[in-house]
């Protein structure tokens, strides 16, 4: 007896996405002529608004009905140096997390055969002599046909040539301070021997912002 064809550990962007597939009538990636079934076990109990994903215009998000906001200018500057280009052609656009995360539950829910399981945490998973898996959770054990852990590894594989770092925060001015037209993706500081820093502001209105620093190791 199985519970499931497909457990999917993690509901994340990744989680989701498939689950999302796999709920749309027209778009289930089955494995076989069986129907598919799916759970995504995931340990937040709700979704907020964590994150952002930005990416060009080129390339396809998969969510293209769901709100982006979008700039048709970018920027780059250093201290003695300041460059502004038009990308017309591929605008480099945003998505905030809450509407990706709505969206793919809404499209869960109103589709078949998938399961979403918030605030349920993986204890451990296992192999049985049948070749079914056995994953026991925090809601009770699971067994199912396939599992796909979208989890990140908890080591990493090779020693790091490059450490990126970067602290981020969204906001608001009570005076029009920032051009929403205008993405700036690299405001360089001054260089120093720990690394590379520079600034980007991703400006959503005139008086909003989300701005982060990031600094790249030696």
């Amino acid at each position: 007896m199985i519970d499931t064809r497909l457990l999917i550990i993690g509901g994340g962007c990744a989680g989701l996405s498939l689950a999302r597939r796999l709920a749309l009538p027209s778009g289930a990636l089955e494995l076989s002529a069986e129907a598919m079934t799916a759970i995504v076990i995931e340990p937040r109990l709700e979704y907020t608004d964590d994150r952002t994903w930005c990416f060009w215009g080129s390339q396809s998000s998969g969510q293209d009905h769901l709100p982006l906001v979008s700039w048709n200018r970018i920027s780059a500057s250093q201290p003695n140096a300041h460059v502004e280009r038009a990308v017309e052609a591929s605008p480099y656009q945003m998505l905030r997390s809450i509407e990706f995360y709505q969206d793919a539950i809404s499209e869960i829910q109103s589709g078949s055969g998938v399961q979403l399981r918030l605030g349920t945490s993986v204890i451990g998973t296992r192999q049985l002599i049948t070749g079914l898996w056995e994953t026991e959770t925090t809601g009770g054990t699971i067994t199912s046909e396939f599992v796909i852990d979208t989890r990140p590894p908890t080591e990493t594989p090779i020693a790091p040539l490059l450490w990126q770092s970067f602290v981020g925060f969204e906001i608001e001015c009570s005076q029009p301070v920032f051009n929403p037209n205008v993405a700036q993706l690299m405001n360089f500081q001054n260089a120093s021997d720990t690394g590379i820093d520079f600034v980007y502001v991703l400006p959503t209105t005139s008086t909003q912002a989300l701005v982060e620093f990031t600094t790249l190791s030696a």
